[in-house]
């Protein structure tokens, strides 16, 4: 399977029809979001609807690289929670605590339409 990256902030852009076109008709395996496709709340759940409907014989896996801390390509700007690197939170909480913290993170990249 391959999960491709794309170019393009919206599901207008031509990079971003084209990987949709290729989930579709070859089977890609699905996209996945850098900083450079990251420019707005719109653009981003845009691209997932997008995405999440481009594979019409499987689903398409949808990815972000979002890893807390310094790099959350869904941040505060876009109204998305702020989340603690995963140093800070192994040195402050339980595990328990940080499984809280990182299902948040889950539920809210669901939420998007992430997978």
């Amino acid at each position: 399977m391959l999960l491709m990256g794309f170019l393009g902030k919206d599901d207008k852009s031509p990079s971003a029809v084209m990987l949709a076109r290729d989930i579709d008709a070859l089977g890609v395996g699905g996209a996945c979001f850098l900083g450079h496709n990251t420019k707005s709340r719109a653009g981003i759940e845009g691209l997932c609807r997008l995405f999440n409907t481009a594979g019409k014989h499987q689903a398409a896996f949808i990815a972000v690289d979002q890893e807390g801390g310094a790099v959350q390509r869904l941040n505060k700007k876009f109204g998305y929670q702020a989340f603690p690197r995963a140093s800070v939170l192994a040195k402050n909480k339980s595990p328990e605590e940080a499984k809280a913290v990182y299902r948040q993170l889950a539920d809210e990249l669901k939420r998007t339409g992430f997978n």
